[in-house]
This record gives C-alpha cells, structure tokens and sequence, in this order.
C-alpha cells in the first residue's frame, strides 16, 4: 500500500447548492477506518439532501474500495463495500471522495 496522503479530491456541494465541484480537501481525520474508494452509487438522498448541505460539505453515501491501514479486525488491502450519512452529519466525510473514513462496524468485507 502507498502512504497515507493529507489531501484528497471530493465531489462538494457547489456555491448554488444545485450541484456539486471536485475540490482538493484535507483528509478527514481518522481514528478507525480509512478506506480508499473505489466505486459509488448515487441515491436519491444524495441530490435530494443538495439544498440542505451547505456549499462545500461533501456528498454520497454508498461505497466499495480498499482498506488504506490496518484497524480492528480490518488489514490493510481488505476489500469493502459500505454506507455513510455523506455530508450530512460530517461534513468533509461524503463518499464521493478519494478516501472515507468509517466505523468498522458500517462495513461488509471480502478476503
């Protein structure tokens, strides 16, 4: 696995709240797991939930990626598919993004 970097790229809600931009952002801070996201869905609750998201919070809700660093029962390299609450209750959180961090227990695994 390649280093863990600071920033990453994130679909955020744009200035209009009608939309979304790809913004460089910090990386959220962890203290579980990081995963890097390889694949989303969009929901309905992703652009419904637009004009209530404030401009810059991130977006999306369901992801699939590879674990960036060992956590818990979790090894780094571990496939996992999992859903967040997007940028509603954390705000620079969204799936939509490079990287995403999670409580284990939000995750189905595949080794």
């Amino acid at each position: 696995m390649s280093s863990i970097p600071s920033t990453h790229r994130a679909l955020v809600v744009n200035a209009e709240q009608k939309g979304w931009e790809v913004k460089e952002q910090a990386l959220p801070t962890f203290d579980d797991l990081l995963v890097r996201v390889h694949a989303v869905a969009l929901n309905p609750t992703d652009w419904k939930h637009l004009r209530f998201n404030k401009p810059g919070y991130s977006s999306g809700s369901d992801f699939a990626g590879v674990v960036a660093k060992d956590a818990g029962d979790f090894k780094a390299g571990d496939r996992v598919a999992g859903f967040t609450r997007g940028g509603h209750l954390q705000h620079d959180n969204g799936a939509f993004a490079g990287n995403i961090i999670s409580v284990s227990t939000d995750f189905a695994i595949n080794r």
